[in-house]
């Protein structure tokens, strides 16, 4: 099994994905960590109302549009589910800080498109772990039975309804 990894400042990051992708188009599970978003948080605070928060999350939207479209110009795209989501929230209990109780904290986006999503599909419920169940699925391969990781009900019904599992 081949793994290659880099750890690099966002910008930077995203160009090497870029040139991997052109160079490994049979890549078969790609993550991406864009950090800045969560550095904002931490340096202006978390929020609608940090300015610079919300750069940070504009400059991360390009970012993943420049993935997005690499892996769209390769042909990619039609065998890819790509899922986009942020690790946790913050700004609740402490403008400034995460990993509290509160809701703020504990509410993450979690988005995710592919071919085999029929586009608007709607999750009732979901747990940022469900994740790991997602993935796996994608992949072909079955979640072990210890996991907290549950696969949503509605997330595949197109695939399944077409008889493919």
């Amino acid at each position: 099994m081949n793994i290659h990894k880099e750890s690099l400042p966002d910008q930077q990051l995203v160009a090497s994905i870029e040139k991997y992708l052109t160079d490994n188009q049979d890549v078969k599970l790609l993550f991406m960590q864009l950090d800045e978003p969560d550095g904002s948080g931490h340096t202006h605070g978390y929020g609608p109302d940090s300015p610079e928060y919300l750069k940070a999350i504009t400059t991360c939207d390009h970012l993943f549009g420049r993935v997005l479209e690499s892996i769209e110009k390769l042909g990619l795209l039609a065998d890819s589910l790509v899922i986009l989501l942020t690790d946790h929230g913050g700004g609740g209990a402490d403008k400034y800080s995460h990993g509290s109780d509160h809701p703020m904290d504990k509410q993450v986006f979690w988005s995710c498109v592919g071919s085999s999503i029929a586009a608007g599909t709607e999750i009732k419920q979901l747990s940022l772990v469900d994740t790991a169940a997602i993935v796996a699925y994608a992949l072909g391969l079955q979640a072990p039975a210890v996991w907290d990781a549950k696969l949503p009900d509605s997330l595949f019904e197109v695939t399944m309804k077409k008889g493919v599992e």
